[in-house]
């Protein structure tokens, strides 16, 4: 007669030794983001701009990998580079899209896309169509881009009351908050100068 065996509780870590998901932080100089602030902001439209950077990984005692974004350089779009812009969507076109992606690929450069709500009087979020065209941009970015050396897809999206930001992680294949808490200063920065903060 066989005894009634129960399994062993599972060995649990406490809340603070378990290994957490992977972090991005993205690090934006103050010169960038005032000229990205400017750009987003200087009108009620809509407006978009590309952040090239190079990624950087180092991991903590958990094994947790934190991959930290440097912007290098801000492609600010003009409207000549847009094929719809209202004040609640913009949309680039796609010859410039691939010529971005192409020099991505080219010197394997980390690409954050970057928008304006202007019209937004609640907190900076994405809507439900910013979300769903991250994703969408994000895996076609990973699929086209080798994985080495590390690069990131991400999204901000700035609105006169904040910033808001989401990344691609590859290995779950989800988008996830962006630690944005170094580029926030910079983007915001230049609101509260144009406000007379």
């Amino acid at each position: 007669m066989a005894g009634n065996r129960n399994p062993p509780p599972e060995k649990r870590l406490p809340d603070d030794r378990r290994p957490q998901a992977d972090r991005c932080r993205l690090v934006i100089a103050d010169a960038i983001g005032t000229e990205l602030a400017a750009h987003l902001l200087g009108t009620d439209l809509e407006q978009f701009a590309y952040l090239l950077g190079r990624a950087e990984t180092t991991g903590d005692r958990w094994g947790r990998r934190i991959i930290t974004v440097r912007a290098r350089r801000a492609l600010l779009l003009p409207d000549a580079a847009l094929t719809v812009q209202s004040p609640t969507r913009v949309e680039v076109a796609t010859d410039i899209s691939r010529t971005v992606l192409r020099t991505c690929y080219e010197h394997a450069l980390s690409l954050i896309d970057v928008h304006s709500h202007p019209s937004a009087s609640a907190p900076a979020a994405f809507s439900g169509a910013d979300r769903a065209n991250a994703m969408e941009t994000h895996r076609e970015f990973h699929a086209t881009i080798p994985a080495r050396p590390l690069v990131i897809a991400a999204s901000l999206v700035l609105t006169r009351t904040g910033v808001d930001g989401l990344w691609f992680n590859p290995r779950t294949g989800r988008l996830t908050p962006l630690d944005i808490s170094s580029a926030a200063h910079a983007l915001l920065a230049q609101r509260d100068e144009s406000a007379g903060g």
